[in-house]
């Protein structure tokens, strides 16, 4: 069933998106089991320094006018850094939807990305389309953080 014949559209996202988008990316830090502290004002200065720099170009999806998610792109290097569809909505095919309209408006046919380890549900999305790996990311710690910490009890 995509989309139940409700329209999805896609617009860059703007200053004034802010606010939603910050507390969209909080929900997304949660779906990643990420343990970020950072407060929502904080969220929403990011969002706004993200949208005002060189680097990234954000994006918002919206049903009926509604903004229903959103993403982040590094349009240079066509890399996905944010992609969140609101809960609500998911599993109704609006985010497959969605990341149709994201690379058509992109002009692209392929764009990498990488998911949080501990964000199973949207690895499940992911491994839905077509893809193909390309690297593994790791966190290391420094080899004696451990010898250290034996050391400090």
């Amino acid at each position: 069933m995509l989309c139940e014949n409700k329209m999805i559209t896609i617009e860059q996202a703007t200053p004034a998106d802010c606010p939603v988008l910050a507390l969209m990316n909080r929900q997304l830090i949660d779906d990643g089991g990420d343990d970020s502290t950072m407060a929502d004002p904080q969220l929403e200065s990011r969002m706004y320094h993200w949208l005002q720099g060189d680097t990234y170009t954000g994006f918002v999806f919206k049903l009926n006018g509604e903004t229903i998610g959103y993403a982040l792109i590094d349009v240079s290097e066509r890399w996905l850094r944010h992609f969140f569809i609101c809960r609500i909505y998911r599993r109704r095919g609006y985010g497959r939807e969605a990341v149709r309209l994201l690379m058509k408006h992109l002009g692209v046919e392929e764009i990498g990305l990488s998911c949080l380890t501990k964000n199973v549900s949207g690895q499940g999305f992911w491994r839905s389309f077509q893809h193909e790996a390309y690297s593994t990311n790791f966190s290391v710690q420094r080899p004696d953080i451990a010898q250290l910490r034996d050391e400090a009890e």
